[in-house]
């Protein structure tokens, strides 16, 4: 019987995107190439890679609150090669944004806060 490599959001511990950093276990996922490419006026596809297979969380809005309507955006499928969409998003705005991406295992890393502005 193959296992499932997802979670449901109930089983999963919550982290705050405001504390940030790393946990203290070994084999913490590092994080790579993160970009919110070249947002449009109304959304931003957030992407980075990951050394190990880990999740897909965004934590975005219009402060390092990270207050977005939906903020975060999870994506509990494990892979290397990340990609979430935010949209919903106001024309000619600075957002701010960071991830968090976390193994099967428990380990997690957190980005460092980064900003898009969306087109106009």
């Amino acid at each position: 019987m193959r296992q499932s490599t997802r979670f449901k959001r109930t089983q999963r511990p919550s982290i705050s995107a405001v504390a940030g950093g790393a946990n203290m276990n070994a084999g913490n996922p590092a994080i790579s190439s993160l970009s919110s490419g070249v947002p449009l006026s109304t959304s931003a596809t957030i992407t980075w890679t990951t050394n190990i297979v880990s999740d897909s969380q965004v934590f975005w809005g219009l402060t390092t609150a990270y207050g977005g309507a939906s903020s975060p955006i999870m994506n509990f499928t494990y892979t290397t090669s990340h990609s979430v969409e935010i949209t919903g998003l106001t024309a000619n705005t600075t957002y701010n944004y960071k991830v968090l991406t976390r193994t099967p295992g428990g380990t997690y890393t957190f980005s460092a806060n980064n900003t898009f502005i969306t087109a106009l």
